[in-house]
């Protein structure tokens, strides 16, 4: 087992602002020795914080002008305690799941993190005068697919065009081993979780070019899994956003920098916007969602994935 405390902390952001509060400029910002101007100072308390001997959790800002407060959990997976875990069946009639908040799921299971996992169907945010859907308890569907406990609770069918073009990819995992594939996870996946779009494959990073400028270039909240060449290590990364004056978010292009920053070599885009959201243990939100524009409201999702450590 390698200590990812020690590692966790010494890769920065690249842009502007480093966890722990270190400078790391890029081109064209200022040299190492230049005062970070106030307009750059980050809005959080950037640090790091050890969950666990294999899980390290760091919050700290990216970007030309600290745009985007990230959230990042570093995996040591050759930790053999590590376990992963995805939401269970039970939606009931033509539904696969009930919808639940990550922080319920991750306390239910007693997760050390968790993350909100893909798309799901139907879904209203709550914004136009319609009541908020899923409520906790509501029949969802996901988009894309799911695995758990090696069963195959839905497969890689998608009922909405858009998302058909989203959806290219999944986080397949195995005790504590994990990949990033194209298309579905192979037979014998234990847990997996099907997205969108792929970020990053063998340390290249597609055109964004066939997505709308919406969702490619604006900047959101994002929720991503990342890993590097060799599997060792898995990152759970969560950027907060659509919050002005707190964190813009990240568009996918940042998102891949900021990315290839971190040493990832394969990376897959999970639901975003207001589903975007990490908890740690007993549900303790480390992020700062934003659901029906209401800064730290948590969205009910209809699945997620999230590690365990065994004893």
């Amino acid at each position: 087992m390698r200590s990812v405390i020690g590692s966790a902390v010494r890769f920065g952001f690249g842009i502007v602002v480093v966890f722990l509060g270190a400078a790391a400029p890029a081109q064209n910002d200022a040299p190492n020795d230049a005062p970070i101007p106030e307009a750059l100072t980050c809005p959080i308390d950037e640090r790091a914080e050890a969950i666990d001997p294999s899980i390290v959790v760091q919050h700290g800002c990216y970007g030309v002008r600290g745009h985007a407060v990230v959230h990042v959990a570093t995996v040591d997976l050759t930790d053999p305690r590590v376990r992963f875990r995805t939401t269970p069946a039970g939606g009931g009639g033509s539904h696969e799941f009930t919808a639940m908040t990550t922080s319920a799921f991750a306390t239910s299971i007693n997760a050390v993190i968790a993350v909100n996992a893909g798309y799901f169907e139907p879904f209203d945010s709550g914004t136009h005068g319609k009541p908020a859907y899923p409520q906790a308890g509501d029949p969802v569907n996901v988009m894309g697919q799911h695995i758990v406990a090696g069963q195959t609770v839905s497969d890689n069918t998608i009922r909405t065009p858009r998302f058909r073009l989203r959806v290219d990819g999944a986080f397949c995992a195995t005790w504590n081993a994990a990949r990033i594939v194209a298309g579905t996870c192979p037979p014998g996946t234990e847990y997996g979780i099907g997205a969108g779009p792929l970020l990053m494959t063998g340390g290249q990073t597609p055109p964004f070019t066939k997505f709308d400028e919406r969702f490619a270039l604006k900047r959101a909240p994002r929720t991503v899994l990342a890993l590097n060449a060799d599997r060792s290590t898995l990152w759970l990364i969560v950027v907060d956003g659509r919050q002005p004056g707190y964190s813009e978010g990240m568009n996918l292009p940042e998102l891949a920098d900021f990315l290839r920053s971190l040493g990832a070599t394969d990376a897959l885009n999970l639901d975003g916007g207001g589903s975007a959201v990490m908890v740690g243990p007993e549900g303790q939100l480390f992020s700062r969602p934003i659901q029906a524009r209401i800064p730290g409201n948590e969205r009910t999702v209809a699945n997620h994935l999230a590690i365990v450590v065994s004893e």
